[in-house]
Parts: structure tokens; sequence; C-alpha cells
């Protein structure tokens, strides 16, 4: 859903914790609003938001994920 409204999509990993079969990632993603999200005709403008993900890992691939955003910033930022 992000990768098709903001293009030059990426994010910036802060801080990233393993532990067992755990990862998590406390991260800052950035694009350009280009196409339409959540309502929202595309802006041009550029973004940021910040993200925690916790990731189950078995046999190098991802299991289970449980993530928060800050989406109120994000649809402020569309929005302003």
């Amino acid at each position: 859903m992000f990768r098709a409204g903001f293009g030059g999509w990426r994010a910036e990993i802060h801080h990233m914790i393993a532990e067992a079969d755990l990862v998590t990632t406390y991260k800052t993603y950035f694009g350009v609003h280009r196409a339409a999200f959540m309502g929202v005709a595309p802006t041009g403008r550029v973004i940021n938001f910040d993200a925690m993900d916790i990731m189950r890992i078995r046999g190098g691939a991802i299991v289970e994920h449980w993530g928060i955003a800050d989406g109120t910033a994000l649809m402020q930022r569309l929005r302003a």
C-alpha cells in the first residue's frame, strides 16, 4: 500500500535488536506522495514518519510480524 502511494519509498533504521528468534527495528520511513493514499490525492510532498516492528524469524523468513506506525503524523504531513 505504501509503495503504491509513495515514490522513492525507503526506511532508515535507527535501532535494531535481535534476541532468540525475534528482531525489533525502530525506523523512519521516507517517500514522495505520488499517488492517492487513504483518500488523499497526490500532493508531491516528501513525507516521513516513524515506525516500530517486531518480527519472528524462522528458517530465514519472517513468520510473524507486529508493527506500529505514527499514522497521525503521516496524515498530518499529507494534509499540511
